[in-house]
């Protein structure tokens, strides 16, 4: 009677190492990539982000392949032509997806609207990141409406899409601007990673500023207005985001 349950177990054991070693193979190869996890912005946590949906598997697969996932967010746009239409084109070919906080005078001309509607047409979010990207602390409270609550309404209006999140300028906040925030219906959002494009030279120097900040999780802050700026006539390879 020892000896057969000694074989079952024996069996079992088998089987079961056999399903571990599939297992491992699966999560092994580098196609395993399903269900790809979501990202969800946390309103609790303004500068970090909640993963959904992942598989059981997926943690182990991205820890063995070295996988980051990052949410990628773009300030102060749109900007020009050029600078826009190269992002839309680097997230399509990654099969990502993005949000642009959207200075809403930037966006008053011909091509700063289509930039705009672009982005929804992508797939992408268009939030609000003010009308004319001031210091808001200390504002008045009749400049804080204009430049929150109306440059969401804005916002709404020209891209036919909800506008829920809210990044302050410069990251600056008080408790007046945060209850206009509030009032307007949005929540305020910050970033856990930055590209430091607003102040570095070179676009090497953003690269290597964006891999440093950058943490499995983040959610990034990026300006193609500064960017654009600063890059201008170096090659389209410089504008890579």
């Amino acid at each position: 009677m020892s000896r057969v349950v000694a074989r079952r177990a024996a069996v079992a054991w088998i089987g079961g190492a056999a399903v571990g070693i599939a297992a491992l193979a699966t999560v092994w190869g580098a196609e395993y990539v399903e269900p790809v996890p979501r990202f969800a912005l946390d309103p609790r946590d303004i500068g970090q982000v909640v993963p959904v949906g992942q598989g059981k598997l997926g943690w182990l697969a991205d820890r063995v392949h070295g996988r980051k996932y990052l949410v990628l967010s773009f300030d102060d746009g749109p900007s020009n032509q050029r600078v826009d239409s190269a992002i839309l084109a680097i997230l399509e070919r990654h099969h990502a997806h993005a949000l642009f906080f959207s200075v809403c005078s930037h966006a008053q001309s011909i091509e700063g609207r289509a930039a705009l509607r672009a982005d929804v047409a992508a797939g992408d979010l268009v939030e609000d990141h003010s009308w004319t990207h001031p210091h808001l602390p200390g504002s008045a409270q009749a400049n804080l409406r204009h430049e929150i609550a109306d440059s969401r309404a804005f916002l709404r209006q020209l891209t036919g899409q909800p506008v829920h999140w809210f990044r302050p300028p410069f990251g600056q906040v008080d408790a007046a601007a945060r209850a206009w925030i509030r009032r307007a219906g949005m929540h305020e959002v910050m970033w856990g990673a930055n590209s430091g494009d607003t102040w570095l030279r070179t676009s090497a120097r953003i690269q290597d500023m964006t891999a440093r900040q950058a943490y499995n999780g983040a959610l990034t802050s990026s300006s193609p207005l500064a960017v654009g700026h600063r890059l201008r006539g170096k090659g389209k390879d410089s504008y890579r985001v």
